[in-house]
């Protein structure tokens, strides 16, 4: 490949190889780190090298050994080039290194970097960048956070994304979880994946009393998962003369629940009478 035709040191030489090993692979990472700023070229090389049988151990090792190196440019340089490929299996481990780079990236939030992050995820939804997306912070983040919430790959990185976000997230959460398909689209799998996610956030950062009709509806949703976790939200948010209603509907969800959701709902009346009584 293209970093063993260059004219190497025989340490990042050796370091090259052994990044490639499938047994040595970890081991080539700390040589190659060791040789210093010698092995940047080849390790850039190694890594924008095209893999067409989608195999990326050795890119994903030479990302990291950058990574020590604080090879935060390359990293960069790599993020903005091209990642479309014609064949799907090379264009899987593409998106393996894309990933893995992404979620090396130190200070995602500064502009450039943010703004590449922005444009990979709006190209095509990625856990690693949308962990970047979530380590920036920054508020212009929050919609593709939430279109990741529709896809299974990415669900569980942005649901950890969006409660960093905290308060700042729970205006537009409200409305993911609130806004069902325009007209009479069917509501897909997805969308209700996205609301019962966007649900289970609120539900564990809070939802302000003020804003709880938003989704005063949602108890009545005919998914068991979001009808439960609004009304669990209700017990927190509600006014007061509507808990009642919240706690019968739980109670009654429980009934047809799977074990799963059985037990987060037995933890949820059992925090409400908890708090109730004191």
């Amino acid at each position: 490949m293209a970093d063993m035709d260059l004219p190497l040191p025989e340490d990042v030489r050796a370091a090259c190889l052994r990044l490639k090993s499938t047994r040595d692979g970890d081991r080539g990472v700390l040589d190659a780190v060791a040789c210093g700023r010698r092995a940047v070229p080849a390790l850039t090389a190694l890594l924008f090298s095209r893999d067409p049988s989608g195999l990326s151990h050795a890119r994903l090792r030479a990302a990291e050994a950058l990574t020590g190196l604080d090879a935060r440019e390359v990293l960069i340089d790599f993020l903005g080039a091209s990642h479309e490929m014609s064949d799907p299996v090379e264009q899987l481990g593409e998106d393996e290194v894309v990933s893995a780079v992404a979620r090396a990236l130190t200070d995602p939030g500064e502009e450039r970097v943010f703004d590449l992050l922005l444009r990979l995820a709006r190209d095509r939804i990625l856990p690693g960048v949308v962990a970047a997306l979530g380590k920036s912070l920054r508020p212009e983040a929050i919609p593709e956070l939430l279109r990741a919430l529709g896809e299974d790959e990415t669900r569980g990185e942005a649901e950890r994304a969006l409660q960093h976000f905290g308060e700042a997230a729970v205006p537009a959460l409200l409305v993911a979880a609130a806004r069902a398909p325009d007209g009479n689209a069917h509501e897909t799998e997805s969308d209700l994946r996205k609301r019962r996610s966007a649900l289970g956030i609120l539900a564990e950062i809070g939802v302000p009393a003020n804003l709880w009709p938003i989704i005063r509806q949602l108890p009545n949703h005919p998914d068991r998962a979001i009808a439960a976790t609004a009304s669990a939200i209700a017990l927190k948010s509600a006014p007061i003369q509507e808990r009642d209603a919240a706690v019968s509907r739980l109670t009654s969800l429980a009934l047809a629940a799977d074990a799963i959701l059985e037990a987060r709902i037995n933890h949820w009346l059992g925090e409400y009478r908890a708090s109730s009584a004191t």
